[in-house]
C-alpha cells in the first residue's frame, strides 16, 4: 500500500471543502488524505499512515488520543507530526509536548509545508542508514509481537542508540517488548540523559520500574512528571497502579477518580479499574471490567499471568485457564505468548494434554522460533501422553 500523510480536521471549519485543491497545487512525495476526528482512529491502524497534520485550536482528549496512536502505530517521530493552529496556547503546546511535538504552523501557510514535509518523510524514511528508518522497523517488528524480529530490529538500532535520543527511547520500547525490563530502564535512561525534555522516555523508566517491582521509584518520577502536566490520564493512571501495588487503595481510588474526569472513556482507565478489582478479590467485577480492554500492557499483563500460575498451583486450575483466556485476548501481540505457555501448563496439570500441546505450538508461533522451555513442557507433555496410551491399551 501507498504511504499517507493524513490531515485530521478537529476544527470543522472547514477544511473539506477546499483541502484537496489547497495541498495537491504541490508537488508530493506521499499521497495526502483528508480525515475528521473520527475517521482517523481506524485510518492510524493501517499501518499506511507516516505522517500527520492535525488542525486543532485547543487540547483535546480526542486529540491526545491520536497522538498516542500515531506513536504507537508509526513510531516516535515528533518531527513527522504538526499541529496548525494561528495562535496555540501554552496549555496547547504544553499538553503536544508530551509526545514531543513543537512545530506549529497557521492556516495561511499549512498547505506548502505540509507539500515539503512529504517530501522529508519518504526522503529520510528511504534512507536505509538513518535512525529514523530503522526506527520505523522496529516499531513495526513490536506491533507483529514476533519475538525474534523484535530483537532482530533492536540490534539493528543499537549504534544509533548511542547518540540519537528518539533511537534510544525506540531500542527502550524494543527492550520491553522482550521482556528485558532492566535494559529498558537503562535505554530509557539513555534517551533523557540525550534530551530531558522528552517525557516519553522518563514515562518508560518509570513503567519499567513499575514491571521490577521497584514501585516507590516509580512513583517518584510519575509525581515528578505529575508536577509539569497534572492533564495526562496516563500518568494518572501509572500512579493508580503503583499504589495498588503498595496496597494503598485509598490513594489509588483517588487518582482513579481524577483521570476519570478528565477522560472516563480512556482505555487504562479501566484497566486500572479491573487490577483494583482483582487486587480486593473481585475477580468476577473484574473479568466484567476485562471484557472491554484491548493493548494491556506488561504491568497488568504480569499482574494476570502471577494470578494465574497461583491458581494453577494451587489445584486452580480450570480458574486458572478461564484466567489465560481471556487475558490473551487483551494483551499487546508481544506478550501473548507468554499467556499461551502458562495456559499450556494449565493445561497439562489438568491433564488435558492434547489442548496443551496446542497452547505450546501457539507459543512458538507467537514468539517466532522454538523455546527451550517450550521444548521442556512439550517433552513432559509427549512422555504423559504415552503413559494415558499404555494405560488405555491395558
Amino acid at each position: 500500500m501507498e504511504k499517507v500523510c493524513l490531515l485530521v480536521d478537529l476544527d470543522d471549519a472547514g477544511l473539506q471543502e477546499d483541502w484537496h485543491e489547497k495541498i495537491y497545487s504541490f508537488d508530493l512525495s506521499l499521497e495526502v488524505s483528508y480525515s475528521n476526528g473520527e475517521d482517523v482512529f481506524p485510518m492510524l491502524s493501517t499501518g499506511d499512515v507516516v505522517g500527520m497534520v492535525v488542525f486543532c485550536q485547543e487540547p483535546s482528549q480526542n486529540l491526545f488520543a491520536i497522538l498516542e496512536l500515531f506513536k504507537k502505530n508509526v513510531g516516535a517521530f515528533p518531527e513527522f507530526q504538526v499541529i496548525v493552529c494561528d495562535e496555540p496556547s501554552p496549555i496547547l503546546m504544553t499538553q503536544v509536548y508530551e509526545w514531543g511535538i513543537e512545530t506549529f504552523w497557521n492556516y495561511e501557510t499549512w498547505a506548502e509545508k505540509a507539500a515539503h514535509l512529504t517530501t522529508q518523510i519518504v526522503s529520510t524514511l528511504n534512507d536505509e542508514e538513518s535512525s529514523e528508518g530503522k526506527i520505523f522497523d522496529l516499531n513495526q517488528s513490536i506491533l507483529t509481537g514476533n519475538q525474534e524480529r523484535i530483537i532482530e530490529s533492536e540490534a539493528a538500532i543499537e549504534e544509533h542508540a548511542e547518540y540519537d535520543y528518539l533511537a534510544a527511547y525506540s531500542r527502550g520500547k524494543a527492550l520491553q517488548a522482550t521482556g528485558r525490563y532492566n535494559e529498558a530502564v537503562e535505554a530509557f535512561e539513555s534517551a533523557k540523559g540525550m534530551n530531558k525534555k522528552f517525557r516519553p522516555s522518563v514515562s518508560g523508566i518509570g513503567e519499567n520500574l513499575l514491571v521490577l517491582g521497584r514501585t516507590d521509584e516509580a512513583i517518584e518520577i510519575f509525581k515528578d512528571l505529575e508536577k509539569v502536566n497534572k492533564r495526562n490520564v496516563d500518568r494518572k493512571a501509572n500512579l493508580a497502579s503503583a499504589y495498588i501495588a503498595k496496597g494503598d487503595l485509598s490513594t489509588a481510588k483517588a487518582y482513579l477518580k481524577e483521570a476519570h474526569k478528565l477522560n472516563p472513556k480512556h482505555p487504562r482507565i479501566a484497566e486500572t479499574k479491573a487490577q483494583y478489582l482483582l487486587s480486593t478479590g473481585k475477580i468476577g467485577e473484574a473479568f466484567k471490567v476485562m471484557d472491554n480492554l484491548q493493548d494491556v500492557g506488561p504491568f497488568f499483563a504480569a499482574k494476570l499471568n502471577e494470578m494465574g500460575i497461583k491458581l494453577s498451583q494451587k489445584g486452580k486450575g480450570k480458574s486458572a485457564l478461564a484466567l489465560y483466556k481471556k487475558a490473551h485476548k487483551i494483551v499487546r501481540p508481544e506478550l501473548k505468548y507468554k499467556i499461551s505457555m502458562n495456559a499450556a501448563l494449565a493445561c497439562y496439570r489438568l491433564g488435558m494434554l492434547d489442548m496443551s500441546m496446542k497452547y505450546l505450538i501457539r507459543t512458538e508461533k507467537e514468539f517466532g522460533k522454538s523455546l527451550p522451555k517450550v521444548d521442556k513442557i512439550k517433552g513432559a507433555v509427549k512422555k504423559a501422553q504415552k503413559k494415558q496410551k499404555t494405560k488405555a491399551a491395558g
